[in-house]
């Protein structure tokens, strides 16, 4: 329609160098709309353009195959893809960290012991390969739900600690691994650790340590005539008061563990033919424990099912980056206040005898992860502890009935062990036997178990292992952390869950077919669409402001440009026009003529084909006269 009306336009018009001073068959191959014709596409291809052909029907042509190869080239790119709808939102309960150590700081009276015999016996029954599902990556996630139904994804599987000591970036977090909230955008708090072993020098630990009354210092001592050990463990600072903030944003915060050693024995003729798992000395070292904890955006639609880095300000991000999903995850403010920190003690006694230290911290839930392991390594019921100390300290069954059975199983001992199955202590590993509780031989057992945390890393003898070196050390108490840091918020689930508590929804939704089209595609279709749409605007602008002396080269046209050659188109069969050769010799163009008519309004002038002049504005030319319509 808008090419039939612009072509009136293009065939009234004519310049001097004649380019545009078409024949009648030209004019007439435009008015049959030639452009949509195949045959005379054929013919325009075949050698007839000189016949048929004219810059406008080139235009037309070419306009008319953009928009006829939108729609297939559509197709072709246009896809299908699955989207997630929303589906109805499901929430759990989760710890806010924040909320937890703010309301620990009010209680009293905690069994510091059970809590360090529970640490204990999970140190002393985990290993490297038992999976953990609390244990992240920054690689855990889910790609997609394998069921919509399912609470949460979890494709990838649990973690272990054996690769968690392969990865730079591991880290706590109370849901599942690979939980994902889908169509929401939720956080979480997140904990990881680093830790680091050291040599020192004997001048290196703390001095005074047992006279600091807020320092943990425990003093161990059994000399006997042909040896045995003494034991200096200190941590100093503050041990009283929690290194934890009530804070949702990023706290980092360090503890250090200090343990002097000597370890001395007279070697008897048969010890030397197999020599036990350590070497006698002096060994100083220290244990550096980073802890770093926050809040991270868990794995959802929206960050391609991935966990997110760790925020230093997760205020922050619930307030842009989480937009109103977040307003629905209650990390509110608490509705107490808790302010009282734990710096006042107990004792004030220069002693640090373990009951003392006990009591020391019995008002001290929110410990730090190095505390607690230190407790649970190094204190009562401990392998160091009085009872192991003392000859005879074990049942008699134990020695009488047991013999070389295992009667103990000494805690970390699993975690120290590398990807292989070496021994690394032959005293201790896999387990202590009920002869090791014989007399002196517990004694030794003791000295085997101060030597495991010297990180010497030496080979002993095939009966006596390979010692651990410092990196599995830190790998082990990276681990003993995370259980730790695990058995801390159990706390709070099993016994204040609902003033400690957050909430944390989610929505795996259901699919919805959608179109999809690549960059590619898009850009190649909006390209021809604009090309198309800019043209059909031109010739609108152009057809609005050109007078034209019919509205369009429709059949009544033809039959006036006809009647301008009269006698030469008389009413005859005609198989073949392409034989008539007045069509070629005939001009198609309309133009005025020179004949001027003066009437009282002014001059007239005649439309003719082949005219001499181009049609102008504001010219007045004959035109039909309306005719009134009647009915009868």
């Amino acid at each position: 329609m808008v090419c039939s009306c612009a072509m009136v336009g293009f065939l009234q018009k004519r310049t001097k160098q004649g380019w545009r001073s078409l024949t009648l068959r030209q004019s007439m191959t435009l008015a049959d709309k030639g452009w949509t014709d195949p045959v005379t596409i054929t013919k325009l291809v075949s050698g007839g353009w000189k016949r048929y052909g004219s810059v406008f029907l080139i235009f037309a042509l070419i306009l008319n195959l953009i928009g006829a190869s939108i729609s297939p080239l559509q197709g072709i790119f246009i896809t299908n893809k699955s989207v997630k709808v929303p589906n109805g939102m499901s929430s759990m309960d989760l710890v806010d960290i924040w909320k937890w150590v703010a309301y620990s700081a009010e209680k009293r009276g905690v069994d510091v012991f059970r809590s360090t015999t529970q640490l204990r016996s999970r140190l002393m029954s985990t290993g490297t390969s038992d999976p953990q599902f609390r244990l992240w990556t920054r690689d855990a996630g889910c790609n997609n739900s394998s069921n919509g139904n399912d609470k949460a994804c979890a494709k990838y599987g649990q973690s272990t600690f054996a690769s968690m000591y392969n990865t730079t970036e591991s880290f706590w977090a109370q849901p599942p691994v690979g939980f994902q909230t889908g169509l929401w955008k939720q956080v979480a708090p997140r904990i990881n650790f680093t830790t680091l072993h050291e040599k020192i020098s004997p001048q290196d630990f703390p001095t005074d340590c047992q006279n600091k009354p807020d320092a943990l210092y425990m003093h161990y001592a059994n000399m006997t005539e042909i040896g045995g050990y003494l034991v200096d463990i200190c941590m100093p600072g503050n041990q009283t008061k929690s290194p934890w903030k009530a804070t949702r944003q990023r706290q980092d915060f360090v503890e250090e563990l200090y343990i002097k050693a000597t370890l001395d024995w007279d070697f008897e003729p048969i010890d030397k033919q197999s020599p036990p798992p350590w070497t006698p000395g002096n060994y100083s070292f220290k244990i550096t424990l980073n802890t770093t904890a926050g809040y991270f955006e868990l794995p959802n639609y929206h960050n391609n099912q991935r966990p997110g880095p760790l925020l230093d300000d997760p205020g922050k991000y619930l307030e842009k980056g989480c937009g109103a999903q977040c307003e629905y995850q209650t990390l509110e403010s608490l509705d107490f206040d808790r302010k009282r920190s734990l710096e006042e003690t107990s004792s004030k006694e220069t002693e640090k005898a373990v009951g003392d230290i006990v009591d020391k911290l019995s008002n001290l839930v929110s410990k730090g992860p190095l505390l607690s392991i230190t407790l649970a390594l190094f204190t009562q019921g401990s392998y160091l502890d009085i009872r192991h100390t003392v000859p005879g300290a074990y049942q008699s069954w134990a020695r009488d009935e047991v013999g070389w059975g295992c009667v103990d199983i000494p805690p970390l001992i699993k975690l120290l062990h590398g990807e292989g199955d070496e021994t690394i202590s032959g005293d201790l590993d896999p387990c202590v036997s009920g002869f090791l509780t014989r007399s002196m031989e517990a004694v030794k057992t003791v000295m085997s178990y101060i030597y495991l945390f010297t990180g010497e890393g030496r080979h002993l003898g095939a009966a006596a292992g390979t010692s651990p070196s410092a990196k599995r050390i830190q790998d082990a108490f990276n681990a003993a952390a995370f259980i730790a840091t695990d058995l801390w918020i159990q706390e709070a689930i099993t016994g204040w869950l609902g003033p400690t508590e957050g909430t944390l929804n989610w929505d795996l939704g259901v699919d919805q077919q959608v179109p999809d089209i690549s960059n590619a595609g898009m850009i190649l279709i909006s390209t021809l669409l604009g090309v198309y749409l800019f043209c059909i605007l031109g010739l609108s602008l152009y057809v609005a402001w050109t007078p034209r002396w019919t509205n369009q080269l429709d059949s009544f046209a033809m039959m006036r440009i006809g009647s301008a050659a009269p006698g030469r188109f008389p009413l005859r069969l005609a198989h073949n026009p392409d034989e008539v050769r007045d069509l070629d010799e005939l001009p198609g163009w309309i133009g005025g003529t020179a004949e001027v008519e003066r009437h009282n309004t002014g001059h007239v002038y005649n439309l003719g084909l082949g005219g001499e002049e181009s049609l102008k504005m504001k010219r007045r030319y004959h035109c039909y006269v309306e005719q009134q319509h009647s009915d009868h």
